[in-house]
């Protein structure tokens, strides 16, 4: 009984020193972290109202152009009504710049 009881504490203490000594350096950790993605509009300074306009955005991720994304949309409403807002697809062009 004694040999077992000292069995299952030098596992225990294992595990503890096994756990303890795990890669914490703080370089290694933030590689593996996610960059955030940015969203940076792209229209022009006057909108004139009744006439079509291109909408774009440009997305990156760190210092790379986002030129994978899966699904890219465009939500417009009129004033506060954005209960009857629209959704309108974007596709790539080039360099991370997305159009409607």
């Amino acid at each position: 009984m004694r040999q077992a009881r000292f069995y299952y504490i030098f596992v225990i203490l294992l595990v503890v020193v096994a756990g303890c000594t795990a890669n914490t350096d703080p370089a290694e950790l933030s590689q593996d972290r996610m960059e955030v993605i940015d969203v940076a509009f792209a229209i022009s300074d006057e909108l004139k109202p009744n006439t079509l306009h291109e909408l774009a955005i440009h997305v990156t991720q760190g210092d790379e152009n986002v030129t994978d994304a899966t699904d890219i949309q465009f939500e417009i409403w009129q004033g506060h009504d954005r209960e009857q807002g629209e959704l309108i697809e974007a596709s790539h062009v080039e360099d991370g710049i997305y159009i409607n």
